[in-house]
């Protein structure tokens, strides 16, 4: 089975291997990285542009690598309510033989203002962190642990967020 995900970030392909792993057992896995551009705002602000993201993403993908089984797009991105902003990932998944799609996203993290310099859709939210707010120990895991694994002290990490998006859409996409 070859997969193919859009992105080289080391804890959404360590999900990707998880999640495929534990749904097809008994098959033999390729996954493929590609560093394709999700053609959204740097920090999307709405599950509509994160959705957009992924299936940007898979598009990219697939003027690339046009054979694989499934085709995967990762985007996370904050969702804003009239009370809260919350931070989430959405996985899209397609299945090239069925040509189906289905979409998941992980725990919605709630993010606080003041942990922030900037919340925008044009800047990066990791690039604008009171990083001494958190624990040092914590700021050198950033890249595993994102930054919802911050806000939640590591006990929610990038990987697990990513595994909860991708277990929802593949267990959905049929």
């Amino acid at each position: 089975m070859k997969i193919v995900i859009g992105s080289t970030s080391t804890p959404k392909i360590s999900a990707v291997r998880e999640v495929f792993g534990d749904f097809f057992r008994e098959e033999n896995i390729e996954i493929i990285s590609l560093e394709v551009d999700s053609g959204v705002n740097k920090t999307p602000f709405s599950v509509e542009e994160c959705i957009l993201g992924g299936r940007n993403r898979i598009k990219k993908c697939q003027q690339q690598i046009s054979d694989a089984d499934y085709y995967i797009g990762i985007e996370g991105g904050i969702l804003k309510t009239a009370e809260f902003l919350f931070l989430a990932p959405w996985a899209v998944i397609f299945k090239r033989s069925t040509k189906k799609e289905s979409v998941g996203s992980g725990a919605l993290v709630p993010l606080r203002t003041e942990f922030f310099s900037e919340l925008g859709p044009k800047v990066e939210i990791s690039d604008t962190m009171h990083h001494k707010m958190f624990d040092s120990k914590l700021i050198e895991q950033k890249k595993i642990l994102g930054v919802g694994g911050l806000i939640t002290k590591g006990l929610i990490k990038r990987h697990d967020q990513v595994c909860l998006a991708l277990r929802v859409a593949l267990s959905t996409i049929e």
